[in-house]
């Protein structure tokens, strides 16, 4: 890498005459379009754009253009993203707007009047109608202006006919809007309607439409965000749509600065190019950001590895960090080949794992994956390899070879990941456990990788080091997880790609595996000392049903420790610490409710249970609750999340009737997700009338699109 190479910014470009992705031409037409086009009475213009795709500079380019032309127009930035959570939007939106204009004669009397304007709705109520459904806004609004008395309505008056009078147009031009909370978003909507919509005043707004349309409907209280924001937006355009030559050309020019130091075999860099990397490159943030990894790397061991390699791993760590930290803590997965005695007996890993759903998605990754990782290639086409001499991988710097794998993760410490002095750091106190489960709770409270906690990302590396575990802190790490594992599940968004607690109760295994001692009492001991009766629960539920398949031919999972009788001593310890979470109001706060509550009922021996969902669903708060809890979820495309329910998981302990009954006579205006969960119990009474499976995903996923 040369040694003035700079990291490139993402921030938006200035001039078209830096323009590399054609949107020269299209901000042209849309400058003209605002010139010649748009009429007196006001206008509104949308462009839409995911975060990345270049919005922020297209606005920098209509800018421009405007200024070539020889027009009386006025251009006015307002970026509301700077006042978050400060004052209220629309004064700071007439101020700015009046400070804009110019101070000559045409321009006074409108800036004396916008600021008066300011002053006198700061009286209002303004606020207030972040709590009117969207689709009333303006109509509340105008109400509010009519009964202020005169003052509000004349000077706004005063400012149409002044603009109206006007030789130009002013061009306000808002960036940023997807990046407010749903209030702010709601209220800067609000400005556009019903209180800025002057004559002679065209907006040029960008945004990404889809994170708008979700605050509207969050803020709003409305069905359809789409259809409401089409009211506002008389022209709305979408961001051209990248050529991929233009994109690959961007990204090749950005790696022009290091790739002169690599050899490169260019016939697995095209794969890697074309199948691999370019389907990943949707917007050119997504190319500075990969390109300015690759330089970083490249800079801190790109002597010691292969180019091909290092822009390929960095690539999936950028787009699919799962799919790195899989490669990054399984390598066994990964690195060699598939030799003619090598498994044969075994499947070949299919990857389905950590592969992405979507097919295009798929490919891609797995492109990448085969291109790096001979081994990978062997087992997806169930094939078997023979290297005469396996070690020009190494003498290459491949990664594939066992022995140059770990010099890719040397100094690599994503944001979010933990460095390895820190996790030395709590390796040397594992002895010592509470000082141990202190230093984890407090990762607890810090944001790891893939949506998880520090704790999470920590016990995801625990693995990598076991063998510098001493046996007291491989116990001492058992009870850690069923002391924080329900924590740790519970800070995992919906979406979250990667399923905690079965991560957790692996590990668990995996430590339980590496102690010649009673198996069953260590485990036993964590359980019932612990706070987390999902994870336990989870955990018997699981050697339940592994103990049930046994004779099955595809049985591979239950530990060997594991045994119908052991399985027996570990159900007294799952009930204590599901019967000590409900005595101390905590069983309602775990992270799903049906699979415990139904093994404290299965093995409890007691009415416990359904005195428990007595007292909790004595109140309608607490009703609504205990059916949410007792709902299942299911991710749809690898980040939406649908609940799902089946009336019979509540029958168990509600009489129909009574259910019914109660749920009609709830406010649901008084109560949070009543309205939700009232309408998905109707949802799935009447797929049963329907004679449709409610505890059937697929039918809540694809609903009337299932035969």
């Amino acid at each position: 890498m040369k040694g003035d190479a700079k990291l490139q910014s993402d921030s938006p470009l200035e001039s078209v005459s830096e323009d590399r992705l054609g949107y020269g031409s299209f901000a042209d037409q849309l400058a003209e379009t605002i010139i010649s086009r748009t009429p007196s009475d006001g206008y509104t213009i949308g462009i839409y754009g995911p975060w990345g795709s270049g919005k922020s500079t297209i606005l920098n380019f209509v800018g421009e253009e405007i200024e070539k032309r020889d027009v009386e127009i006025t251009t006015v930035k307002f970026n509301p993203w700077w006042f978050t959570g400060q004052a209220d939007l629309i004064e700071k939106f007439l101020t700015q707007l009046g400070a804009s204009l110019e101070s000559d004669s045409d321009m006074t009397n409108i800036r004396e009047n916008l600021t008066k304007l300011s002053g006198a709705l700061s009286t209002l109520p303004l606020n207030a109608f972040t709590g009117v459904p969207a689709d009333q806004l303006v109509g509340t609004a105008h109400q509010l202006l009519d009964e202020e008395p005169g003052s509000v309505n004349e000077i706004k008056q005063e400012i149409e006919s002044d603009l109206r009078e006007l030789d130009g147009t002013i061009v306000v031009v808002i960036d940023d809007i997807d990046r407010l909370n749903p209030q702010e978003t709601l209220q800067m909507f609000q400005i556009i309607k019903s209180i800025a919509n002057f004559p002679n005043v065209t907006y040029l707004l960008a945004f990404d439409r889809s994170v708008v349309v979700d605050a509207l409907e969050e803020e709003g209280n409305i069905k359809d965000g789409y259809l409401y924001l089409d009211k506002i937006i008389q022209l709305p355009l979408h961001i051209p749509t990248q050529r991929s030559e233009a994109l690959e050309s961007l990204f090749l020019d950005s790696l022009k600065s290091i790739s002169e130091e690599h050899r490169v075999d260019t016939e697995r860099w095209s794969v890697l190019l074309h199948q691999g990397l370019l389907p990943m490159l949707d917007t050119p943030r997504d190319v500075i950001r990969l390109s300015n990894t690759v330089s970083v790397m490249s800079a801190t061991i790109g002597t010691e590895v292969d180019f091909v390699d290092l822009v390929g791993l960095e690539a999936l760590r950028v787009f699919y960090n799962d799919v790195y930290q899989e490669i990054r803590s399984t390598p066994q997965r990964f690195v060699g080949y598939r030799s003619s005695g090598y498994r044969r007996n075994e499947d070949p890993d299919e990857y389905v794992d950590i592969l992405p759903n979507e097919e295009e998605e798929k490919e891609a990754v797995q492109s990448i994956m085969t291109t790096l990782f001979p081994n990978v290639s062997d087992n997806l086409n169930n094939k078997f390899s023979s290297y005469d001499n396996w070690n020009k991988k190494r003498a290459q710097r491949r990664i594939c070879h066992r022995d140059r794998f770990p010099v890719y993760f040397r100094l690599d410490i994503p944001e979010g990941e933990l460095a390895t002095p820190e996790i030395g750091t709590i390796l040397s106190i594992a002895t010592d456990y509470n000082e141990l489960e202190s230093e984890l709770r407090e990762l607890l409270d810090e944001p790891g990788r893939e949506q998880a906690t520090k704790a999470s990302t920590f016990f995801r590396r625990l693995p990598e080091r076991m063998d510098e575990i001493p046996d007291q802190g491989k116990k001492n790490f058992i009870r850690a997880i069923f002391e924080l594992g329900d924590k740790m599940v519970s800070c995992q968004p919906l979406n979250a790609q990667v399923n905690e607690v079965r991560h957790l109760t692996l590990l668990v295994e995996t430590l339980i595996g590496e102690l010649d001692e009673d198996e069953i009492e260590l485990l036993k001991s964590a359980i019932s000392e612990g706070n987390s009766p999902y994870l336990s629960s989870w955990c018997l539920k699981r050697y339940l049903r592994d103990l049930e398949e046994e004779d099955s031919e595809t049985y591979s999972r239950k530990p060997e420790w594991i045994s119908k009788t052991q399985i027996e001593e570990l159900k007294p310890a799952v009930i204590e610490s599901i019967s000590t979470a409900a005595g101390n109001d905590k069983l309602v706060d775990i992270p799903s409710l049906r699979k415990p509550l139904g093994i404290w009922v299965e093995f409890g021996d007691t009415d416990a249970p359904q005195e428990w969902v007595d007292d909790l669903t004595e109140s309608d708060e607490g009703l609504v609750k205990f059916i949410h809890k007792m709902s299942g979820i299911t991710i749809v495309n690898m980040s939406q999340p649908v609940f799902y329910l089946d009336p019979k998981w509540l029958y168990d302990y509600i009489e129909r009737d009574t259910l019914e009954e109660r749920l009609e006579s709830i406010d649901t205006e008084e109560i949070e997700m009543a309205n939700e969960v009232i309408e998905r119990y109707e949802t799935a009474v009447e797929m049963i009338e329907n004679g449709k499976d409610p505890s059937t995903t697929e039918n809540w996923i694809f609903g009337d699109r299932l035969n």
